[in-house]
């Protein structure tokens, strides 16, 4: 799907936010994923088996696309740097933080994703957003605290300072792999980085077999590894491939704001999933939300356009 975008002339203009928006939207399904399984299985065997799984996934169209590997050491250290933060402490910081908090606390959390990626951003772009950007995000976050201390725990995992911290720091590993990941993408391609940082994620996590007990996952249970594969297919080797394209055509500040968007429709799949009851509140809250998005949108156009007339 990625290569048909970068080979479409009209795929910057046309595609990036309806791209941005399907990525999300798939990547609302992590929480209750990671969620499902994490309920069978020890959350390092849960982010392990992830990793291998997306790495098994990506190595046979990694060497089938041998002559499009990433070249040269910034496009390679690049890619480490994606493959440690996206694909490796991202996984396991989640699953150990799914394991103390409520999925709803987690899912509020992960809308801190656009402002740390923003922020990460800065010293590499060298220029600050706009204060549209800023005020966007304050809005926009704003509004997920509201919700986080709306609804409370929200699940049936008691929801604790650890936990929250954990995922948080999550975030700030995923903040810092989208925006290494956007940077190598713009020397080679989105759906390169994908693949071959997911290889590398499950050769940096191979030593962690020594840590899993396999006895224990002849247990688990259907529902457990469908979550699993929906992490690594899903989550990981599309939503990736999809994500970096995005941020590389439409940049970082712009479209890491549509992330804003997926706790709302995070929660909307637990109600449908999980049988979690929605508050007509909430349709206030997505409001506010959603007006820090809009806002953000404008403030990132215009980073984006500063940017460009700079170079």
């Amino acid at each position: 799907m990625t290569a048909a975008l970068e080979r479409s002339p009209r795929a910057p203009g046309g595609l990036v936010v309806p791209v941005a928006l399907l990525t999300v939207t798939l990547w609302a399904g992590t929480v209750i994923a990671t969620k499902v399984a994490v309920a069978e299985m020890a959350p390092l065997a849960a982010a392990l088996s992830r990793a291998w799984l997306a790495g098994l996934l990506a190595l046979p169209l990694a060497l089938l696309s041998l002559r499009e590997r990433p070249r040269g050491a910034p496009a390679w250290r690049g890619l480490a740097a994606a493959a440690l933060g996206a694909y490796v402490l991202w996984p396991i910081l989640l699953s150990l933080g799914l394991t103390r908090t409520s999925g709803s606390h987690a899912a509020l959390i992960m809308a801190s994703l656009p402002i740390l990626a923003g922020l990460i951003a800065v010293p590499f772009e060298r220029r600050w957003p706009g204060r549209r950007w800023w005020l966007g995000s304050a809005v926009a976050f704003a509004g997920t605290l509201w919700l986080i201390f709306r609804h409370g725990t929200g699940g049936a995992v008691e929801a604790s300072v650890l936990g929250d911290l954990l995922v948080l720091a999550g975030c700030a590993a995923a903040a810092f792999g989208y925006v290494a990941g956007a940077r190598a993408a713009g020397s080679t391609s989105a759906w390169q980085v994908t693949l071959w940082g997911m290889v590398l994620a499950a050769l940096l996590l191979s030593p962690g077999l020594a840590l899993v007990d396999l006895s224990a996952l002849r247990g688990v249970g259907r529902d457990a590894w469908l979550g699993i594969g929906y992490l690594a297919l899903v989550s990981s080797l599309l939503g990736y491939a999809l994500w970096y394209w995005a941020l590389a055509k439409g940049g970082i500040a712009r479209i890491g704001s549509f992330q804003f968007l997926q706790p709302l429709i995070s929660l909307a799949l637990a109600a449908v999933i999980l049988n979690e009851v929605l508050e007509p509140v909430l349709l206030l809250i997505a409001a506010v939300i959603l007006s820090g998005v809009w806002l953000a949108q404008g403030g990132g156009r215009r980073h984006n356009a500063n940017l460009e007339s700079a170079k």
